[in-house]
């Protein structure tokens, strides 16, 4: 083989393997998050909670996405809850950010109340604010439906937010496994036809689904 053909091939084959190290490079982990169950101690009302929970996660470089679910009544006990949100990208560099809630509403405004729940862990999520959240959940809720809340039992049994790096994540969900995390939480004082102080614990899996060019 000539010179000229000899270096032609090393051009080549630099180009390909360049060309292939920049695709790798691209790639980006993506995962499932799913908000599992809830498992009750004591409810908020006397004897079972109307339940909503809602789910919002923020990955690499995009914006939040967020899913609700009415949980329907639940007493003392696990609750499936099984609300996910797939292909969200994490790469090695950027971090992920979850935010969840659940509040106990027995009103007629349903409809309202999940839009106010589903804005309020969007923005939660989206700024990573510190400070008391469940205690801000309360204040959002009371002021949205717009009620007196003095003699009914509404309001929030769970809301938490959790930030991991892509660099855990990715060793935390290596070779199949999934991340459990599970939160447990005393809730606010309810009123004196209340059952005063919610005691729940809320369970998230997080596994690593694919890879992804970006």
């Amino acid at each position: 083989m000539s010179k000229t053909l000899a270096a032609a091939a090393l051009i080549a084959a630099q180009a390909f393997w360049s060309g292939a190290n920049a695709r790798q490079n691209q790639l980006v982990p993506t995962y499932r998050i799913q908000l599992d169950h809830v498992s009750v101690e004591t409810t908020r009302s006397r004897r079972t909670d109307t339940n909503y929970a809602a789910l919002s996660v923020q990955g690499s470089s995009e914006p939040p996405r967020t899913t609700t679910k009415r949980l329907g009544d639940v007493g003392r006990g696990t609750k499936a809850v099984n609300v996910s949100l797939s292909l969200i990208p994490v790469g090695q560099k950027g971090g992920l950010r979850i935010s969840w809630a659940v509040i106990n509403y027995g009103g007629a405004k349903s409809d309202e109340m999940i839009g106010v729940l589903k804005t309020a862990v969007e923005q939660r999520v989206a700024k990573a604010s510190d400070g008391d959240w469940l205690s801000q959940l309360s204040e959002v809720l009371a002021r949205a439906l717009e009620e007196d809340r003095a003699s009914r039992c509404d309001g929030p049994v769970l809301a938490g937010s959790l930030e991991i790096s892509g660099t855990h994540l990715a060793g935390q969900t290596a070779q199949g496994k999934a991340l459990r995390v599970t939160r447990r939480q005393e809730g606010l004082e309810a009123p004196d036809r209340c059952a005063k102080k919610s005691d729940y614990s809320v369970t998230l899996i997080i596994r690593r689904e694919s890879a992804r060019v970006r």
